[in-house]
């Protein structure tokens, strides 16, 4: 039997564009899932969303409006992905400016902050909640990604205390880990993946929709890493 969630129930995702948002959105529309999206101003609406709602989502007062509008939909959702689509600037630790660094932990830590601050009293229980974050936050370390590892390792931080606080709620909340993406023609970094390959968006859409099924329901606060065992090389920082 294979690890999906239930045909006919609602989700809410966080984050439609780019290429994880298209494939989990694929995904959903595939299982008959009816999806609610939120996304930064203007963002195209993608074919599968039943509902898209839009704002400057870096502001609570938006997040409060974008629930009242959930609210009045009476949608009745079970489950809420939150994907990050975040690029680091590639600078230094010690060569990065403070304003950068604000600005990546603005766009993961505190928009899954929100998200999950006035998205999850709205899910009607058993629920489940999906957080993405780079693999830099917990199992790599790049010396010029520095800020994309740290607010990665707040936002594993954040699902962990989520998780405890949203138990009485019915609700589970996890994090599926995945690394940045490798060019195309990276074939010396990909030979030395296990695997063989560098990890695909719809391979991490698969990771999700595990966690959104009933197969996954006694996993709440986990971190789950879709990397084809790359991060089991320490390969990102080492000499080639």
């Amino acid at each position: 039997m294979q690890s999906v969630p239930t045909p006919g129930s609602t989700a809410i995702l966080c984050g439609s564009r780019g290429a994880l948002g298209a494939a989990v959105c694929a995904k959903l529309q595939q299982l008959g899932v009816r999806l609610i999206t939120i996304d930064p101003l203007g963002t195209p609406v993608h074919p599968a969303a039943t509902y898209h709602l839009c704002g400057d989502l870096a502001h609570e007062a938006e997040w409060q409006r974008l629930a009242g509008e959930l609210a009045t939909l009476d949608c009745a959702a079970t489950m809420l992905i939150c994907l990050s689509d975040a690029v680091d600037h590639e600078a230094p630790a010690l060569d990065l400016a403070a304003v950068a660094w604000d600005a990546m932990f603005e766009q993961q830590v505190r928009r899954a902050f929100l998200a999950t601050r006035w998205l999850l009293p709205l899910l009607q229980p058993p629920a489940a909640v999906v957080l993405t974050a780079s693999m830099l936050g917990s199992h790599d370390t790049r010396a010029d990604m520095a800020a994309l590892a740290a607010s990665s390792a707040g936002v594993l931080a954040l699902a962990r205390s989520l998780a405890v606080a949203a138990a009485s709620r019915g609700v589970r909340v996890n994090v599926v880990s995945h690394p940045m993406p490798l060019p195309p023609d990276d074939a010396a970094h990909q030979q030395r993946i296990p695997l063989g390959k560098a990890t695909a968006a719809a391979e991490v859409a698969d990771a999700i929709m595990f966690l959104l099924s009933a197969d996954a329901a006694f996993l709440t606060g986990s971190s789950l890493v879709v990397d084809g065992g790359q991060s089991l090389q320490s390969w990102s920082n080492a000499p080639a």
